[in-house]
């Protein structure tokens, strides 16, 4: 895959519109950010879980435009305008 510069990307997680400025300053989405780490740390969706970073336990694996895919080793920014319905917030009340 040929690498673009991207500025923006957007997201639809539960039918919710995310927006993410991508770069390096703070409060940006770093293009070398993971969908996990995006879900989990930027949106607080918990449902995958992160164990392996590999790929290779598929805990991590949440559904993208309906292809299931391990998101520890998928960059957000691969994401861009793509739908991931049903991911669960699985935090402690």
């Amino acid at each position: 895959m040929k690498y673009m510069k991207v500025e923006s990307i957007t997201l639809y997680v539960n039918g919710t519109e995310y927006r993410f400025s991508v770069g390096t300053m703070f409060g940006q989405l770093p293009p070398s950010e993971t969908l996990s780490e995006t879900l989990r740390n930027r949106l607080g969706l918990t449902g995958s879980k992160q164990a392996c970073g590999e790929g290779a336990c598929g805990c991590c694996t949440v559904i993208v435009d309906g292809d299931a895919i391990t998101s520890c080793i998928t960059l957000t920014i691969d994401c861009d305008g793509k739908h991931i319905p049903r991911l669960k917030d699985c935090r402690t009340p």
